[in-house]
């Protein structure tokens, strides 16, 4: 179970969105301010109190809703969110106000003792929102999407969300902590992306395996030592690690990039400092090892060039290719943030560069270490000018 949470200024579209999303999702309670204003309130201080408490009660009472108000104020304080995701309906204030002219408020019983404006409350909330938004509703929030208009729910990945919904209601069957990595964790998602969880629990992954095919019985759960993993109906790869202590979670965590760790806390208690322990890389460390892997692989090379060892050097070349890769990130990016496993690779080298990278099964090594020794000198030459070495 989940909370949807569609926030934004007055005039934003926030209704419309929510209207865009219903076919989409289900079986949601559906909990908008302006209704319960319409129903409870009464052009009083009294009315809107009673509108607000009404709405925080049927929000938090509610288990999977979509939720629509500013996402500011005294209900931002009161409401129970738990897991959630938000839809930022995020237009500028200029266009909140210019709606003004099409839309009639006086169904809406604001107190009368508001003694502002609308126009001078968008402008209001426009200066907190940009000043308070992400640390009110980001840093714990699963996922995070900036809407810009209606149109933007054509690229919602709902597969994914009703897939992490679905195996986050599972996980709670199971006696244990979840904790999330990869583009989940750093709520980049797209309809393509996988589902990556830490399961941490004593039990052992066969058991919990066997759990997990008792709630997925037209699904094979599969099992690699510790990792169970799975592909949904709608074609969503679930990944899900299972450990017994937070420190077996250090390399994949801290390669994730991750900068909120608390939304990556899906169920249990779990100290974030004891998190924030692991979540620590020493890139110029990573680099130095990537380096001198690169070096002892090029020098192993020179010793398997008799034909028995054609695929020893072949596999070995992947080795170098790899590294490549990632020094070539550094130098485009002028980061480490993916150097561990670099991203849009395919725009890093033009394909004359590619032909001389990658091995060709059975071709000629040693013109192959030749160039390959040429072509990764220049690059490390790009290096050090990058890094000022």
């Amino acid at each position: 179970m989940m909370k949807i949470f569609v926030l934004g200024n007055i005039n934003s579209g926030k209704s419309l969105f929510i209207e865009k999303l219903k076919p989409h999702l289900i079986g949601y309670d559906v909990f908008q301010i302006d209704s319960f204003r319409q129903k409870y309130g009464n052009y009083s201080l009294d009315g809107e109190l009673l509108a607000r408490r009404k709405f925080i009660e049927a929000v938090n009472t509610s288990k999977k809703c979509i939720v629509e108000f500013s996402g500011l104020g005294d209900i931002e304080k009161e409401i129970v969110r738990n897991r959630y995701i938000v839809f930022h309906v995020n237009v500028d204030k200029e266009v909140c106000i210019n709606r003004l002219k099409y839309k009639d408020f006086s169904n809406i019983p604001y107190p009368k003792e508001f003694d502002q404006s609308i126009e001078q409350t968008i402008n209001e909330l426009d200066f907190q929102i940009s000043s308070k938004f992400n640390n009110l509703w980001f840093d714990s929030a699963l996922l995070f999407f900036n809407i810009k208009s209606e149109c933007d729910v054509d690229n919602i990945p709902f597969n994914y969300i009703h897939d992490l919904e679905s195996i986050l209601d599972v996980l709670d069957g199971l006696d244990c902590k979840v904790i999330s990595f990869g583009g989940l964790a750093r709520k980049e998602i797209t309809q393509y992306s996988d589902i990556d969880l830490f399961v941490i629990s004593n039990q052992d992954p066969k058991d919990i395996k066997n759990y997990l095919q008792t709630k997925y019985k037209s699904i094979t759960i599969n099992q690699y030592k510790n990792k169970l993993y799975f592909t949904t109906s709608s074609n969503i790869l679930i990944e899900i690690i299972c450990i017994s202590s937070l420190s077996e979670m250090k390399l994949l965590y801290s390669h994730s990039n991750i900068d909120s760790i608390p939304s990556t806390i899906l169920k249990g208690n779990i100290n974030i400092k004891d998190i924030k322990s692991i979540n620590k890389v020493d890139n110029y460390a990573e680099l130095k090892e990537t380096l001198e892997w690169l070096q002892y692989t090029l020098e192993l090379m020179e010793h398997i060039l008799s034909p028995d060892d054609t695929y020893k050097f072949w596999l070995n070349s992947s080795i170098v290719s790899s590294c490549i890769f990632k020094i070539k990130y550094i130098i485009v990016n002028n980061n480490f943030k993916h150097f561990y496993l670099p991203k849009k690779t395919e725009e890093y080298f033009s394909r004359d560069e590619l032909k001389i990278i990658f091995y060709e099964y059975g071709t000629d090594k040693k013109q192959y270490l030749i160039s390959i020794k040429s072509f990764i000198n220049n690059l490390l030459k790009e290096l050090y000018n990058k890094l000022k070495l």
